[in-house]
Protein backbone atom coordinates (compact mmCIF):
# COMPACT_ATOMS: atom_id res chain seq x y z
CA UNK A 1 0.00 0.00 0.00
CA UNK A 2 1.41 3.39 -0.98
CA UNK A 3 1.58 6.14 1.61
CA UNK A 4 -0.89 8.26 -0.33
CA UNK A 5 -3.58 5.66 0.24
CA UNK A 6 -3.24 6.23 3.97
CA UNK A 7 -4.82 9.67 3.46
CA UNK A 8 -7.92 8.04 2.05
CA UNK A 9 -8.52 5.87 5.11
CA UNK A 10 -11.51 6.92 7.19
CA UNK A 11 -9.53 6.42 10.40
CA UNK A 12 -6.88 9.01 9.49
CA UNK A 13 -5.10 9.99 12.73
CA UNK A 14 -6.34 7.05 14.83
CA UNK A 15 -4.10 4.61 16.70
CA UNK A 16 -4.76 1.97 14.05
CA UNK A 17 -3.73 4.44 11.36
CA UNK A 18 -0.46 5.19 13.18
CA UNK A 19 0.20 1.47 13.63
CA UNK A 20 -0.25 0.90 9.88
CA UNK A 21 1.98 3.88 9.14
CA UNK A 22 4.74 2.48 11.40
CA UNK A 23 4.39 -0.92 9.68
CA UNK A 24 4.76 0.78 6.31
CA UNK A 25 7.85 2.66 7.52
CA UNK A 26 9.41 -0.57 8.84
CA UNK A 27 8.68 -2.33 5.56
CA UNK A 28 10.32 0.51 3.65
CA UNK A 29 13.39 0.37 5.93
CA UNK A 30 13.70 -3.40 5.47
CA UNK A 31 13.29 -3.23 1.72
CA UNK A 32 16.00 -0.57 1.51
CA UNK A 33 18.53 -3.05 2.88
CA UNK A 34 17.54 -5.74 0.43
CA UNK A 35 17.88 -3.82 -2.83
CA UNK A 36 20.84 -2.26 -4.52
CA UNK A 37 21.57 1.44 -4.75
CA UNK A 38 20.36 1.83 -8.36
CA UNK A 39 16.97 0.38 -7.44
CA UNK A 40 16.76 2.64 -4.41
CA UNK A 41 17.48 5.69 -6.56
CA UNK A 42 14.83 4.67 -9.08
CA UNK A 43 12.30 4.15 -6.29
CA UNK A 44 13.13 7.57 -4.90
CA UNK A 45 12.60 9.10 -8.33
CA UNK A 46 9.25 7.34 -8.67
CA UNK A 47 8.25 8.47 -5.16
CA UNK A 48 9.30 12.01 -6.04
CA UNK A 49 7.11 11.97 -9.16
CA UNK A 50 4.20 10.64 -7.08
CA UNK A 51 4.71 13.37 -4.47
CA UNK A 52 4.67 16.03 -7.18
CA UNK A 53 1.35 14.67 -8.43
CA UNK A 54 -0.11 14.67 -4.91
CA UNK A 55 1.10 18.22 -4.37
CA UNK A 56 -0.36 19.41 -7.67
CA UNK A 57 -3.66 17.75 -6.84
CA UNK A 58 -3.71 19.24 -3.36
CA UNK A 59 -2.96 22.72 -4.66
CA UNK A 60 -5.68 22.40 -7.31
CA UNK A 61 -8.15 21.30 -4.65
CA UNK A 62 -7.21 24.27 -2.45
CA UNK A 63 -7.60 26.68 -5.37
CA UNK A 64 -10.97 25.14 -6.34
CA UNK A 65 -12.24 25.50 -2.76
CA UNK A 66 -11.06 29.10 -2.57
CA UNK A 67 -8.58 28.36 0.23
CA UNK A 68 -5.61 29.22 -1.96
CA UNK A 69 -5.77 32.05 -4.50
CA UNK A 70 -4.05 32.15 -7.86
CA UNK A 71 -1.69 34.91 -6.63
CA UNK A 72 -0.77 32.65 -3.69
CA UNK A 73 0.11 29.84 -6.11
CA UNK A 74 2.16 32.23 -8.24
CA UNK A 75 4.05 33.43 -5.15
CA UNK A 76 4.72 29.83 -4.10
CA UNK A 77 6.08 29.06 -7.58
CA UNK A 78 8.39 32.08 -7.37
CA UNK A 79 9.64 30.98 -3.93
CA UNK A 80 10.33 27.44 -5.16
CA UNK A 81 12.11 28.71 -8.27
CA UNK A 82 14.30 31.00 -6.15
CA UNK A 83 15.02 28.17 -3.73
CA UNK A 84 16.03 25.90 -6.61
CA UNK A 85 18.29 28.60 -8.08
CA UNK A 86 19.86 29.15 -4.67
CA UNK A 87 20.34 25.40 -4.26
CA UNK A 88 22.14 25.19 -7.60
CA UNK A 89 24.32 28.16 -6.69
CA UNK A 90 25.18 26.68 -3.29
CA UNK A 91 25.93 23.27 -4.82
CA UNK A 92 28.47 24.89 -7.09
CA UNK A 93 29.94 27.11 -4.38
CA UNK A 94 30.17 24.97 -1.25
CA UNK A 95 30.17 21.49 0.13
CA UNK A 96 27.11 22.06 2.32
CA UNK A 97 23.66 20.65 1.74
CA UNK A 98 22.07 22.75 -1.02
CA UNK A 99 18.60 21.56 -0.07
CA UNK A 100 18.96 22.77 3.50
CA UNK A 101 20.47 26.06 2.37
CA UNK A 102 17.64 26.60 -0.14
CA UNK A 103 15.00 25.84 2.49
CA UNK A 104 16.66 28.21 4.94
CA UNK A 105 16.88 30.96 2.31
CA UNK A 106 13.21 30.53 1.35
CA UNK A 107 12.21 30.62 5.02
CA UNK A 108 14.22 33.80 5.61
CA UNK A 109 12.65 35.42 2.58
CA UNK A 110 9.17 34.37 3.66
CA UNK A 111 9.71 35.87 7.12
CA UNK A 112 10.88 39.15 5.63
CA UNK A 113 7.71 39.46 3.54
CA UNK A 114 5.32 38.78 6.42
Amino acid sequence: MGWGKLWLMPDFGSDDYHRRLRDLQREAARSGKEIDQDEQIERLRADNRELKLYLAGLMQLLVNKGTLSQPDVEELVRLVERAEAEARRMAEAENTSPDLEAIAAAAREGRQKS
